[in-house]
């Protein structure tokens, strides 16, 4: 991953916060499905190390979707594991233990948003939503060359992102829904902040497509856990 672009800062710095942010985007991405919450959730609760079966009984889900779940918990730095020594033959059974990591990122999006934050900082005099632009076209997956990505296909794959970045979306014609504001708590009285980085970055993940479809404006908290993106087509 490299970093968003026109960033002003020197290599070591760049370097850094780059290797920052793809860690807080490993954490806010697999902190954002409500399974693998579940299993940070349980894990952190457990003092001794569990087996996968014991892990996936206690989430009710099955052991090999449990399994991904937990190579991406681990890909992020939020569980480890370890071997059991049995006296059985063959492949010791792994254990799995939440991290110190899982401990301070119950809600990894709050990473996310402070290395955001942080390069607003850095990149003065940046706004919020120029912010949350360059990190929309950073996060989102861009096309191949010569591949043309169509309208509804992009809004599809910022669907995708907003997914992984926890926000529950949803489409209804023009207008994305985002049921899950990961920050909703810090949000409320610092919309001007919170409410135009969450925009830019959808922008930002259009425009990255090359999709004409923009994100035009949002509506904070319509509804206490709902807030809006509405879209338009030129």
């Amino acid at each position: 991953m490299t970093a968003p672009p026109d960033v002003a800062v020197d290599a070591p710095t760049r370097d850094h916060a780059d290797a920052r942010m793809s860690d807080a985007t490993k954490v806010h991405r697999a902190m954002g499905d409500d399974s693998r919450s579940h299993i940070v959730d349980v894990l952190r609760a457990t003092p001794d190390p569990m087996g996968i079966r014991d892990i996936a009984d206690a989430v009710g889900l099955h052991v090999s979707t449990v399994r991904g779940h937990l190579d991406v918990l681990q890909d992020a730095g939020l569980v480890t594991s370890e071997q059991v020594v049995t006296d059985a033959r063959g492949r010791p059974p792994l254990a799995w233990t939440a991290t110190a990591a899982a401990t301070t990122s119950a809600d990894g999006g709050y990473r996310l948003l402070a290395e955001i934050l942080l390069s607003q900082l850095v990149d003065r005099p940046a706004s919020p939503l120029e912010s949350g632009r360059r990190w929309g076209a950073h996060l989102i997956e861009a096309p191949r060359p010569g591949t043309v990505v169509s309208d509804d296909e992009a809004v599809q794959r910022v669907l995708a992102l907003l997914d992984q970045l926890g926000f529950a979306p949803s489409l209804d014609d023009d207008t994305v829904l985002l049921r899950r504001c990961p920050f909703a708590d810090l949000a409320r009285g610092h919309e001007d902040l919170i409410c135009q980085t969450h925009l830019g970055i959808v922008r930002g993940a259009l425009d990255a497509l090359g999709s004409t479809t923009r994100a035009e404006a949002m509506a904070p908290f319509v509804e206490p856990s709902l807030c809006t993106v509405r879209l338009s087509t030129s």
